[in-house]
């Protein structure tokens, strides 16, 4: 699914700071609760693993709580309170 992500709190502002906001990102809902966040930048693609603890729909975005963490390392992770607003990408 394609979006926008606005992170409105986390907890680990080294990783990933409030405010910050990743306008073309891919979640690939890879399993029961762990998934595949991509943010698409144009200088680098950066990848997560977001483990969903909790979602909340709202009228045109979703509102997930859960932890996350870089993809393929061991770093910290941040338990964050993301907006996800869902777009159709034109090519």
């Amino acid at each position: 699914m394609q979006g926008k992500i606005k992170i409105i709190e986390s907890d680990n502002k080294d990783l990933i700071k409030e405010g910050k906001v990743l306008e073309d990102t891919n979640i690939h809902f890879s399993g029961i609760n762990t998934h595949i966040l991509t943010d698409n930048n144009k200088n680098k693609k950066e990848e997560y693993i977001f483990q969903i603890d909790f979602v909340t729909v709202e009228a045109e975005s979703f509102l997930f709580d859960g932890e996350l963490r870089v993809a393929g390392t061991e770093k910290p992770v941040s338990n964050v309170e993301l907006r996800f607003t869902p777009f159709f990408k034109k090519d």
